[in-house]
């Protein structure tokens, strides 16, 4: 079992070279955001949806307050928590294959509407969602489980 905790993961690209520097940890308690890093000569770069492929370990994520979207994390095949509280999303987009393990997500106080959470109905795992602060009055029927 892989625990990720992003507390503003970035990777660093030398400005004047195309040697990488060293990436930052993300569960490293003492990283400050890349401040000291950028004043250093070194600017953040994003990273790319193909990097994280290679962690198909990871359980849980809690990339809260990274201006980070929903569909970054659709590569990462054993998914089952995924916290993105505070992250500025507008808009979801999910198709029929993502975030198949996934139970639990957390996209509180974002800027979602009604329309804009409809597409996270088709998640079949989906037990616990999290839309606390988002200024919704009511919640698409798409969402919805008839009971048997």
């Amino acid at each position: 079992m892989v625990v990720v905790n992003f507390l503003m993961v970035s990777f660093f690209n030398k400005t004047s070279s195309k040697s990488r520097a060293p990436v930052a940890h993300a569960c490293n308690p003492s990283y400050s955001g890349g401040r000291d890093q950028e004043d250093r000569g070194f600017k953040p770069a994003r990273a790319k949806e193909k990097d994280f492929k290679h962690f198909s370990s990871v359980i849980y994520i809690n990339a809260s307050e990274n201006l980070l979207p929903l569909e970054a994390f659709h590569t990462f095949p054993a998914l089952k928590e995924l916290e993105l509280a505070f992250n500025g999303i507008k808009t979801v987009y999910v198709k029929y294959g993502d975030f198949k393990p996934l139970q639990f997500l957390d996209l509180s106080f974002n800027s979602l509407t009604t329309e804009a959470v409809c597409d996270l109905g088709i998640l079949p795992h989906l037990r616990v969602l999290l839309l606390t602060g988002n200024g919704l009055t009511s919640l698409p029927p798409s969402l919805a489980v008839t009971e048997q």
